[in-house]
Parts: structure tokens; C-alpha cells; sequence
């Protein structure tokens, strides 16, 4: 039976699929604020990096801001779509390798499970998940960036805010159109916090 392996066949889609989003934030030179494979993740807030342990086997994440607003829009959807596109390519790897194995009953059990979980994921994946979840899913955010309306200009004043902080400006010495754009954002009540005390 597959069934011990299946954790294994999860683990290893789970993690080289966020391993399609990393590349390409690594490649933009996007700021890596935490890194979720598995049970650690990786974060870093003001300069210190941090391990942490978890039992969420199966939990994985990338979070990352980039570090300028060149083609700021192009940027984001490539790495968005990173993570889908290794995915479908682990996939077809997993059938041309099956095909190769296909003499060795392990191998290819192990191949065609793979292969069988790999396009499952794929093709949920392209299913946007609701506007209103907590966690937008790939395909929510890549069609909110293709969009390019109300929420993905909300995404850009918080990428704004993030850089800043980073660089460890204070709140009372953003940039003045910054500061009107935050004031009267709507979409996001975390954005407006960053207004108050000012």
C-alpha cells in the first residue's frame, strides 16, 4: 500500500512547489521576511532571524516583499506563478521518469502517485479561492494582480510601508503623499493604523 508514503508525496510537492515561489524572489532580489517548509520556518524582523518549530507538516509559505517598485506589477505575478509552474513541471517530470522506471514496480508507484498528486494540486490550484478568505491562494492573487484593481493597489501601499520599515523608518517620517494615500486607504484596516500617532 501507498499509504505510509503519502506524507512523503505531500512533503516533497508542498515544498518544491514554495521552491518555485523563492527562486524568483531570490532572482528579483525580493526581501524574504519568512520562509515555511514543513514543520520550521524562517523569519526575519528587524535584522534578526529567527527558527522556529511547528507541527505543520504540511504547511508551507514564502512571504516576500520586493525591494523596489520596478515593474513592480510583472514582478509579482512571476513569482506568484512560480510556485504553479514547478508544480505542473513536477508533474511532467514524474511521467517522463515513470516512463523510464516502468520496469521497477517501486519506482514507478512512487512515480505515478507523484505524478497523480502533483497535477491534483495543479489543477486545484487554478481555482481562485474566495475575495474575502484570510489567505488568498495563488490564483486568487495572481488574478488580483492581473486585475490590477482596488486590491492590488492595497498590496502595493503595504509593500510600500514594509520597505520602510525595513529600513527602519518611523511612521512620523513617511513621505507626505504616503501618508495621504494611508489615511484614506479602505481596503485594509491594518494600513490605517500606520496613520495614528503620527
Amino acid at each position: 500500500t501507498l499509504f505510509p508514503y503519502t506524507t512523503l508525496f505531500r512533503s516533497i510537492s508542498v515544498i518544491v512547489h514554495e521552491l518555485g515561489h523563492l527562486i524568483p524572489s531570490l532572482f528579483f532580489k525580493f526581501h524574504i521576511s519568512r520562509l515555511a517548509l514543513g514543520p520550521l520556518s524562517v523569519s526575519c524582523a528587524h535584522g534578526q532571524w529567527k527558527v522556529c518549530y511547528s507541527r505543520a507538516w504540511f504547511a508551507a509559505s514564502v512571504a516576500a516583499v520586493p525591494s523596489d517598485e520596478r515593474a513592480w506589477r510583472a514582478r509579482m505575478l512571476t513569482v506568484i506563478a512560480g510556485g504553479p509552474i514547478v508544480t505542473l513541471c513536477t508533474f511532467w517530470s514524474a511521467v517522463y521518469l515513470l516512463e523510464m522506471f516502468c520496469s521497477s514496480t517501486a519506482a514507478a508507484c512512487f512515480l505515478a502517485s507523484l505524478a497523480q498528486l502533483n497535477l491534483f494540486l495543479f489543477v486545484l490550484g487554478l481555482v481562485p479561492n474566495s475575495a474575502n478568505a484570510p489567505v488568498r491562494n495563488d490564483a486568487r492573487l495572481f488574478l488580483t494582480f492581473l486585475q490590477n484593481g482596488r486590491e492590488a493597489e492595497q498590496i502595493k501601499l503595504y509593500h510600500q510601508v514594509t520597505r520602510l520599515q525595513i529600513a527602519g523608518v518611523r511612521p512620523n517620517a513617511y513621505p507626505e503623499p504616503l501618508i495621504a494615500r494611508l489615511a484614506t486607504s479602505n481596503g485594509n484596516p491594518d494600513l490605517m493604523l500606520f496613520t495614528i500617532g503620527r
